[in-house]
């Protein structure tokens, strides 16, 4: 193959491939916006129903994975606003190095790109944190619930199940003794009177 047909299957194989990856990034932005709002709303809405907070420990995750959440939302949606000005300047160094034919361009990353990159991955990070973080609440709180509430049964079932023995009443003063049996009189003892 020559170099110009080289060259073209690697500029259609460069094409899909960052086709495929623009797709993916657009994916996850929406996997990581929708499931952390899904995350902080469920939690905060429906926490109070699986775990009694007053009594809860370890709080401090629940709180610590409702900031990641919102961390995680924030930056989704700042992606998306960097995201548009990578694109702009991608566009106005696409037209410096095209159309311009300046080659200094041939090789520039605009800076809002790679600041992109890093958002969209600490999105990622702080979603996964998030989810750590309200799992291990709540598995630590049930946990203590199992515990608490067996050890009630263990207490409980013992003197609720077991029938006590009743104590056996005194003798009542007013029930006479019994009188012994009189004998019959025999015939041979009425003789010899």
């Amino acid at each position: 193959m020559s170099k110009s047909e080289n060259q073209k299957l690697f500029a259609e194989r460069r094409k899909e491939l960052v086709d495929r990856q623009l797709s993916n990034s657009e994916a996850l932005d929406k996997a990581v916006l929708t499931l952390s709002s899904s995350g902080l709303a469920i939690s905060i809405s429906f926490i109070r129903y699986i775990i009694d907070l007053e009594s809860a420990i370890k709080t401090n995750l629940l709180f610590t994975s409702w900031a990641l959440f919102a961390l995680a939302i924030i930056c989704t949606i700042t992606s998306y606003l960097i995201g548009q000005k990578a694109i702009e300047k991608s566009i106005d160094i696409s037209y410096k190095y095209y159309i311009e034919d300046d080659d200094r361009y041939e090789n520039v990353i605009p800076l809002s790109s790679r600041i992109n990159d890093k958002i969209n991955l600490l999105s990622s990070v702080f979603f996964i944190m998030a989810v750590v973080s309200v799992v291990s609440f709540v598995a630590i709180n049930l946990n203590k619930q199992e515990n608490a509430m067996s050890k009630e049964k263990s207490n409980s079932t013992f003197t609720a199940d077991s029938a006590t023995i009743p104590k056996m009443q005194k003798k009542s003063a007013a029930i006479p003794k019994q009188q012994p049996k009189t004998k019959p009189k025999t015939e041979s003892t009425d003789k010899e009177k």
